[in-house]
């Protein structure tokens, strides 16, 4: 709930921002790269499961509004890949999921003046936010005796082996993250920015016996929140509509 509302509040003030400062921003694609693992909190969970760490991408665009003192207020949007790998029984089953995220992260940024090097002007910049996802799909490969491969399906078991179904799953995740980079201007309106960031989901992906897999022998758990390391590089492009629109004539000509 209290992430809920957090996001509403920024979203909010965010929209206040791009009516005052909608006439200049910058706009541009972003990728990135990230190692996660899923986090149990639960004794009976650490008890059962171990979770291993994962490498995913994202991939999408950004816009950010510049505000006074050096803040901007910055929005991504990508599609990111994530998912979990757990070992069970003493590590003798290995299950290795890939799912598949829509992701928002809406971001105030604070950026400081510095030369990188002769001739090279750029800017070094912090920022932290909410980060939010929506779990589109998934699939993944359980690693036992025999590997199987399995497709996430969000619906009740029909007993089919080949699919993970998940009954009580979290599709909306909220998290919070802070990251630190560079920003370096390859022309007068362009430029490159680098991140590392770093995640801290706060929704469960789901409950304790919310995911099951007919061949095993118990419930799966989703009863586990992300922890992501990334590093995202952004080109961007500076638009300023207001300067865009001087000296053209309002005067009409019959």
């Amino acid at each position: 709930m209290i992430n809920r509302i957090l996001f509403v509040c920024t979203a909010l003030l965010f929209l206040a921002t791009v009516e005052v400062a909608g006439q200049k921003f910058s706009i541009g694609p972003l990728a990135g790269v990230h190692a996660y693992k899923v986090a149990f909190h639960h004794d009976e969970e650490q008890s059962l499961f171990d979770s291993t760490i994962k490498l995913g991408y994202r991939g999408g665009a950004y816009i950010e509004f510049p505000l006074e003192n050096n803040f901007s207020w910055a929005t991504e949007v990508s599609y990111a890949r994530k998912g979990r790998k757990i070992t069970y029984d003493a590590e003798s089953i290995t299950n290795d999921a890939a799912y598949n995220f829509f992701e928002i992260s809406v971001l105030l940024r604070k950026k400081y003046d510095l030369t990188i090097s002769k001739g090279v002007p750029g800017k070094f910049f912090f920022n932290v936010g909410p980060n939010i996802n929506y779990w589109i799909n998934g699939k993944g490969t359980l690693d036992a005796a025999v590997d199987l491969d399995y497709a996430v399906k969000f619906q009740e078991s029909d007993g089919n082996i080949r699919v993970n179904a998940i009954t009580d799953a979290n599709r909306w995740l909220f998290g919070l993250e802070a990251g630190a980079g560079l920003e370096t201007r390859v022309y007068d309106t362009q430029f490159f920015q680098f991140e590392f960031r770093f995640t801290y989901g706060q929704t469960y992906l789901g409950g304790r016996d919310s995911s099951e897999i007919p061949i095993l022998a118990f419930q799966d758990s989703l009863r586990s929140n992300y922890r992501v390391i990334s590093f995202i590089v952004r080109y961007g492009i500076d638009i300023d509509l207001r300067n865009a629109k001087k000296g053209k004539s309002t005067i009409k000509h019959n």
